[in-house]
Parts: C-alpha cells; structure tokens; sequence
C-alpha cells in the first residue's frame, strides 16, 4: 500500500472514531450524527453526547443515519431556517388543520346556542350575519404557521414569501393572469357537474340554498359587501400558507424536484384540498371546481419557483371575481 493510500486510510479511520454511533433506545435504529437529538424514526430522545464530541467541528460528522433498513442523509432530519422537512411540514399542516376545525366547531356551536331552544326546527337560518362569520374559520389558518415561523425565528421564505424584487414582480404578474385563468377554468366544473348529474349522481348538484345566498349578499347592506371579502381575503391567505407554503414545501422535499415529482405534488395538494373541504361541506359540487382551482394555483405555484406571492395574488383575484359576480 503507498504511503499516500495510508495517509488516506488513517485519516478515515480518525473520522470515524471521533463519531459516536448511538442506539435509539425505543426502536433500535443506529444514528451516526451528532447534529440530532431525536431519532429521526420515532422521535425518541437520543441520549447525551460527550461534551468533548458534541462541540468539535460539523465538517467532522457523519452526514449518514442508519433508519433499520437503509443509511440516509442525517441532514434529511435536521430542522432548517428556510426548508422544510417532511415530517416538520405535515405536523404543522395537521396542527393548522385541527385550528381550523376547532373554530368552525366553536363557531357553529355558538350559533347552535343562539337558537331558541322552543323551535321545533334545528337548523341555522340563512342570514347575512351567519354568511359573513362563516368565512372566519379559514383566517385562523395563518395562526399556526406563522407562530411557528416566529417562535422558532425561521424565514418567512420557508413558507414560499419571497420579496427579492425580480422573484416578487414575476410571481405578481403570473398570479394575476392566473387568477384570472383559474376563473375561466372553473367554469369547467359546471357542465361536469351537469353530466354528472344527468346520469343520475345528483348530489353534484348544487346545493339548494346557494341562491338564497346570493340573493341575501345583493340584498344586504354595503358594509357587509366590504367587510365579507376582506373575510375572504383572510380565508385566501390561510389557505395558501397551509396548502402550498407548509403542505406542497413538505412533500416537495419528499419527493423531489423532477419535473414527474413536481406533477406529484400537485396532484396530491389538490386532492387533500377537495378532499377536505368536501369533509366539511358535505357537498360533491364543489369538489370539481375546487380541484380544478387548485391545479392551476399548483401549476402557477411552481412555475414562480414556488413564490407563494403568485398564488396569494392568484387566488385572491379568482375569488374576488367569483364575488363581484355575485352581486352583479
């Protein structure tokens, strides 16, 4: 063996016993990484390391974590200011959506209290009010995700705002066509639904009181034709910082950056997004649109690099129109 080879060797040999290999207690995996404190696995605290070993350099570590059946990259697992990690993304999309549910339940039960007990019917009156304070849940989507950002002094830019100027006026521009695209693509939900329900699957109908609502919003005074979209607005915001900036970010560093990857995730927001709010509508006719909806916002999502400025702007305008339609 030269003498070069040698050095080499000893030198791998050094690296390597100055890097601990500690055994998760809870599900046996192997972590070769002085960077984690948790098994990447099960989450179990990992026990101590030496002082001496926890403060030498990072370029001395092992960057590999054996997971009990194949090694990975130890940074995969490392929380980051900027990025994702997949486990991180969907705890706090699942976080957000619990917030969601709680304050539709609050705010439905507290209308339930209002009825008089007396009445022989149960079901909440269609009124401008309970319209207006309806959209409310959607805004607590921000709440989550942004105290998180904060609290653990992360950068905005991991949930996809980028301000970088350049970055910043393409995604705004993007948007706005594609809001304006999102609405005309929409309108594809209303002969699918109409086939639909043709051939006999009638709840893709529309529901029944959607024109009584209507009517109420035309009738209803000024103030509550400002105050409900800037309710919507807030809806818009929420879900775009859940759906796209922490949901599509996470499975985006799931799956990868091909261009199949990318179609993936689309798909996947797109559905988890139908799917959901179908679960709290209780109606088929808007699965299509919303599912149409959201693949554009996908496509438009990474077509900016992920700027989640584009979508915020494209939503907002597909929503706005969707509005001002209603009133005129």
């Amino acid at each position: 063996m030269s003498e070069k080879n040698k050095v080499k060797k000893a030198k791998i040999s050094q690296t390597k016993a100055k890097i601990p290999e500690r055994k998760c207690s809870k599900c046996g995996s192997i972590i070769s990484s002085k960077i984690l404190k948790q098994c990447p696995i099960c989450d179990a605290i990992l026990e101590e390391l030496p002082a001496k070993i926890s403060l030498e350099k990072e370029g001395q570590e092992s960057l590999l974590v054996f997971t009990g059946k194949k090694l990975e990259m130890a940074n995969k697992y490392v929380i980051k200011k900027d990025q994702w990690t997949f486990k991180e993304a969907i705890a706090i999309f699942f976080n957000s959506i619990v917030f969601y549910i709680f304050a539709e339940l609050v705010i439905v039960g507290l209308f339930y209290i209002s009825l008089d007990p007396t009445s022989e019917s149960l079901q909440l009156p269609i009124t401008i009010e309970i319209i207006a304070i309806s959209q409310i849940p959607g805004a607590f989507l921000i709440i989550y995700p942004i105290f998180y950002i904060y609290s653990k002094k992360h950068k905005m830019s991991k949930l996809g705002l980028t301000t970088e100027k350049k970055s910043l006026t393409i995604a705004l521009t993007i948007g706005i066509i594609g809001g304006i695209m999102a609405y005309f693509v929409a309108l594809l939900s209303i002969p699918i639904n109409d086939f639909l329900v043709s051939i006999g699957l009638e709840f893709f109908g529309p529901p029944s009181y959607l024109s009584e609502e209507y009517e109420i919003i035309r009738a209803s005074h000024f103030i509550y034709k400002i105050f409900i979209p800037i309710l919507l607005m807030l809806d818009v915001i929420g879900k775009e910082i859940t759906f796209r900036g922490v949901l599509h970010n996470g499975l985006s560093e799931r799956f990868g950056n091909q261009f199949i990857d990318r179609i993936y995730v689309i798909l996947i927001v797109s559905s988890i997004y139908s799917s959901f709010f179908l679960f709290l509508t209780f109606n088929l006719s808007y699965i299509v649109e919303s599912f149409l909806t959201n693949l554009v916002f996908g496509i438009i999502y990474e077509a900016t690099n992920r700027n989640l400025y584009s979508t915020l702007c494209a939503s907002s305008i597909y929503t706005l129109i969707a509005f001002c339609l209603i009133l005129f």
